[in-house]
């Protein structure tokens, strides 16, 4: 039986996560374009600083999933990496409200909530309290 390595394995994944939306996609609000203008080119579109020259590209940190990706081919690691990072991004979205949180992940509360206890992710209540709180 051929081995499978990282080869093989890694255009699959961008073939996948090409055709895959985000979680939670169709439930976001439409982002203005304003939020991803580039400062200087006036219009918003990212190509260019509006006097001819090249904006470079904006460097980000990759993700837990991405750095274990790239470094292992160990399946339990990498699933359980992303499990977490989607869990904590639905919490946060949803300001910790563990209802919503599992309507959002289609999981059972009870799911969700051993979910949160499995992978420590905080309680993100507060972020409810403090949007609550400005006046």
């Amino acid at each position: 039986m051929p081995q499978v390595g990282r080869p093989q394995i890694e255009p699959v994944a961008r073939q996948t996560k090409a055709k895959v939306a985000p979680a939670g996609a169709m439930a976001r609000p439409a982002i203005a374009a304003e939020e991803h203008a580039v400062p200087g080119n006036g219009h918003g579109n990212g190509h260019g600083n509006g006097n001819g020259a090249e904006t470079p590209p904006a460097v980000r940190e990759p993700s837990g999933a991405e750095t274990v990706l790239n470094q292992t081919d160990d399946l339990k690691a990498i699933v359980e990496t992303v499990e977490r990072e989607v869990i904590d991004r639905a919490m946060r979205r949803v300001e910790g409200n563990q209802s919503r949180g599992a309507h959002v992940l289609n999981i059972s509360r009870g799911s969700l909530i051993a979910k949160l206890k499995e992978y420590q992710i905080p309680d993100y209540r507060y972020l409810r309290r403090e949007r609550t709180r400005r006046y």
